[in-house]
């Protein structure tokens, strides 16, 4: 499990759910980077595999697959392994995808927090004219 980070609030400010939200502190960019990282790779198994159940349409083309995989050669082995690669080959894109967003984000927004996050973007002040 994560650390606790610095400055931690006090009971009366908990949520019920027992969680606090507050601003990040400059120190502590490289625990939020982790944090977002480790939250981001655990995304892999659920697209690549639980999302499976919300396509039906993926479902019916592997099963088709089985099937003209049969079919065309008549092996049961063949036929059974080819659910095993078509899964393995799910999970290997969904961690290209998924890392090649993480490269982007880390490298991008998430090499500086405060500068993305924090400050407000362009002028705080605002300007009205009445005709």
């Amino acid at each position: 499990m994560w650390p606790s980070l610095a400055g931690a609030a006090p009971p009366a400010e908990l949520g019920k759910d027992g969680a606090y939200i507050r601003e990040i502190q400059p120190g502590e960019q490289a625990a939020a980077r982790r944090i977002f990282y480790e939250g981001i790779m655990e995304r892999i198994p659920n697209t690549a595999f639980r999302g499976l159940k919300s396509q039906p349409l993926a479902q019916l083309l592997y099963g088709l697959l089985a099937v003209i995989c049969f079919v065309v050669t008549k092996s049961l082995l063949l036929t059974c392994c080819l659910p095993i690669f078509l899964m393995g080959m799910r999970y290997y894109f969904s961690r290209k995808v998924i890392l090649n967003y993480l490269d982007c984000a880390l490298h991008t927004d998430m090499s500086d927090i405060e500068q993305y996050y924090m400050k407000p973007p362009g002028p705080l002040e605002s300007v009205s004219k009445w005709s």
